[in-house]
């Protein structure tokens, strides 16, 4: 039984005590297909501190490096479609025609246009005589950005919310 882990700090790590799992059931099958590491609020504090450690570099990249970011997140996701739609098909249930032509294309659809927005955008704009308005990186509040999403969000809600807030250097907290 595969045992999914927790992503932080640029890894897949287990959970710092055992909290226990909890089962991924395919809906269609009511069969037991994976098993989640459940976390504690230390691991959560962990992950806190890494994005926090994130931000620090990564919000000093120019919007041409994340965009070139983003480029490669589309072209990882392009590659591993199949899996996405398999998994959205698996762990949500979504019969397969909706998995592979709807909810994961949506994944790759908010990507795309994540990046047509970010080369579009006025990031400085003058505002009257006073000065200017410049859109720069923020340390934001999970609790704000809905970062904190549940492992079966789904690519939909996943791509919709965090690849916009990572173009434009959002990284929670």
């Amino acid at each position: 039984m595969k045992t999914l882990q927790h992503y932080i700090d640029g890894a897949f790590v287990s959970p710092v005590s055992d909290q226990g799992r909890f089962p991924v059931i395919d809906p269609a099958t009511e069969q037991q297909v994976a098993e989640i590491a459940m976390g504690s609020a230390q691991d959560a504090n962990i992950a806190v501190a890494a994005a926090h450690r994130a931000f620090q570099t990564y919000s000093l990249t120019t919007l041409d490096t994340r965009i070139a970011l983003m480029e490669k997140l589309l072209e990882v996701y392009t590659r591993r479609y199949t899996e996405v739609a398999e998994a959205i098909t698996t762990e949500m249930g979504a019969p397969k025609d909706l998995s592979y032509n709807a909810q994961a294309e949506c994944g790759s659809g908010h990507i795309k246009q994540t990046l047509k927005a970010a080369r579009e955008l006025d990031w400085e704009e003058r505002s009257g005589a006073r000065g200017n308005v410049v859109r720069e990186a923020v340390d934001a509040n999970p609790r704000e950005t809905d970062a904190g999403m549940q492992h079966n969000a789904g690519a939909l809600v996943l791509t919709a919310t965090l690849a916009p807030a990572d173009v434009a250097q959002l990284i929670p907290h």
